[in-house]
């Protein structure tokens, strides 16, 4: 994984993002406004091909209307829909219903850093917003970091939005171009067609583990043969994503013991047959080997 970071012409998929964001959380949750500062490094252009069609878009509007055009390309968790009230004051609101609930802070704080960079690239200068709004608590010491954010945040609030000053919307961004605008826009085109057959199988996979009805998690002959394909063919496609069955599984067996472990009063045992474990020892040596933390304290962490 380290090998494909660093390789500007490597592919990484979606569920290896996903793994990325899990490690980066567990690495840096003591570190006070990591995640913020995180944010403010995400550059338009390092977006690719997507950054430049955003970048030479005529306008706000248009611009945000591409980013929702391709947001396969993002590996995004957030929805982000650009709306208009009758005044004419636009606002860009982001739908956090689909996040995991272990990744929610860091996705949101990590936005209020990464959506001003990204507007402040695409004006090539201070973005034209009256405010912020986030439905985070305020963060401890958030004055040392509002410096970089000037204009007010509020927090405790509904939902997660940036308000723009009247008329935003509609000025001419400074890099807009017609004609390489349209370049990008066929490039992002080819991009996402590729991305979505290169995952395809992917979430297939994902969708059968994730099946609520299933009493535990499959085996990969088992899960083959849902898709109705070979055991060998689903790890031989596995591969070719650099992925491996094993790794699929494992993701989806942490994301079901938190998400138990977080929103029910079951024991770690109980926790632990419910999943198909024939031991409890069995279920907490393998959620801390993929989360670095024994299950029963993960759920002291939480309440706390």
């Amino acid at each position: 994984m380290l090998e494909k970071i660093s390789d500007p012409r490597a592919e990484i998929s979606g569920m290896q993002e996903l793994a990325m964001q899990h490690a980066f959380v567990e690495a840096t949750r003591q570190t006070p406004h990591a995640w913020f500062r995180a944010g403010l490094r995400y550059r338009l252009l390092s977006y690719g091909a997507l950054g430049q069609l955003v970048l030479t878009a005529p306008t706000l509007s248009s611009a945000f209307a591409a980013v929702g055009k391709f947001q396969d390309l993002t590996f995004s968790l957030l929805d982000y829909q650009l709306c208009t009230d009758d005044e004419g004051i636009a606002s860009l609101t982001a739908d956090d219903s689909f996040v995991p609930q272990e990744l929610r802070d860091f996705t949101l704080k990590r936005a209020l850093g990464s959506v001003y960079t990204f507007l402040a690239d695409l004006f090539q200068a201070q973005p034209p917003l009256q405010r912020i709004e986030s439905p985070l608590p305020r963060p401890a010491r958030w004055c040392r970091y509002a410096k970089f954010l000037p204009f007010p945040v509020e927090f405790d609030r509904d939902r997660t939005c940036w308000v723009f000053k009247p008329g935003a919307t509609k000025e001419q961004l400074p890099m807009a171009n017609p004609l390489l605008n349209q370049t990008y826009d066929q490039m992002c085109e080819m991009l996402t067609r590729h991305a979505r057959a290169y995952d395809g199988c992917v979430a297939r996979v994902l969708t059968v583990l994730s099946a609520p009805a299933a009493p535990r998690l499959l085996t990969a002959a088992e899960t083959a043969a849902e898709l109705n394909m070979s055991e060998r063919t689903l790890h031989r496609r596995l591969e070719q994503r650099g992925l491996k069955f094993g790794q699929l599984r494992d993701q989806m067996l942490v994301q079901r013991a938190r998400a138990l472990l977080d929103n029910t009063t079951l024991s770690v045992a109980q926790i632990a047959e419910q999943l198909g474990f024939a031991e409890t020892s069995s279920f907490s040596r393998a959620f801390k080997r993929l989360s670095d933390i024994a299950p029963a304290e993960y759920r002291a962490r939480r309440s706390s």
